[in-house]
């Protein structure tokens, strides 16, 4: 089961974007990691890649439990029910997790990433909470049921 923490981190609808251009190849998501205070940075694409079949493959309580501790909807999408987030605005919410390259502390994250215009793209960090540490041996809980 994915554990985390009370997000340091929800939505806010004024938050400036961490990326607001062209080749969406470069953007980064960033934040402070809060263990050792180093940057964490994840390519959103890559992100958006991993999460989502990460996010797919969560039993249905661990995805409704994400949706409702970040604010969420969650929204199941055809004849096979595939769950997908959305923000309040309607625009797709992608979740993944990452790790500190420092200290190794893991994250959820949620992350606001859209078409602006033709080829300009915006990326909001519109969640962030750290991952639970299993007891027994100090590594991250990243169980997915």
């Amino acid at each position: 089961m994915t554990k985390f923490e009370p997000p340091f981190l929800t939505y806010l609808a004024s938050r400036p974007p961490f990326y607001d251009g062209f080749g969406e190849e470069n953007a980064r998501v960033r934040f402070t990691c809060l263990a050792c205070g180093e940057e964490v940075r994840d390519r959103v694409l890559d992100c958006i890649s991993k999460g989502d079949p990460w996010f797919r493959s969560l039993a249905a309580s661990e995805q409704r439990a994400i949706a409702d501790t970040f604010g969420l909807r969650l929204d199941q999408v055809g004849p096979a029910s595939t769950p997908y987030l959305r923000f309040a605005t309607g625009r797709s919410a992608y979740c993944c997790t990452t790790s500190c390259p420092v200290c190794a502390a893991g994250y959820l994250v949620v992350v606001d990433f859209y078409e602006m215009q033709p080829t300009r793209y915006i990326g909001i960090l519109q969640g962030a909470s750290r991952l639970v540490q299993d007891n027994a041996n100090g590594r991250q809980d990243k169980s997915h049921g």
